[in-house]
């Protein structure tokens, strides 16, 4: 058998940035990440918008002196645990920038774990009744240190998210 070489391995691999929110563990691809910062060095640099209705837009917060929206995942995703008796206060750790064609997204998380490497025969296909949730950002699914990641479509994410921004905020 012929062994594969490293370019081939990887063309069968895709990067991932995998992170947490709530209960629910999340990836991103990872030529999506901008950066991740610190919540707690942020209190001051976030501002909320004045008569904003709209959950999912926090406000804008100055990351670096670059002026970003910051939205809630937790919101536009439906990741909702309010109801469960174990509820704790829900204190976010880090921010994470996104960026896809200049078009940034700042977002609170829990827990970063890191940028991974995936195999593409890993990632498993969508129950029908998953696609066809109107609010399902979810691409598809895979195991990882024996949990369930759902792995965001980035295209409808940013495609919503920008929805928002045009909606509600103009720079």
């Amino acid at each position: 058998m012929e062994e594969k070489n490293i370019e081939e391995e990887l063309s069968e691999t895709v990067s991932i940035v995998i992170f947490r929110i709530q209960k629910e563990w999340l990836a991103l691809p990872s030529i999506v990440l901008e950066k991740i910062i610190d919540a707690k060095n942020c209190t001051k640099l976030l501002h909320t918008i004045p008569h904003s209705k709209n959950p999912v837009l926090k406000g804008i917060i100055n990351i670096c002196g670059e002026i970003r929206l910051y939205v809630s995942l937790e919101k536009l995703l439906v990741l909702d645990y309010s109801n469960e008796e174990n509820k704790t206060n829900h204190i976010y750790k880090r921010i994470m920038i996104i960026n896809k064609n200049n078009n940034y997204f700042a977002f609170p998380v829990d827990e970063i774990h890191g940028i991974y490497r995936v195999d593409i025969n890993s990632l498993q296909n969508m129950p029908d009744s998953v696609v066809k949730s109107k609010k399902s950002f979810t691409k598809t699914m895979f195991k990882w240190d024996e949990k369930l990641v759902s792995f965001l479509d980035e295209e409808l994410l940013f495609y919503s998210l920008s929805k928002i921004k045009i909606k509600n905020y103009e720079f």
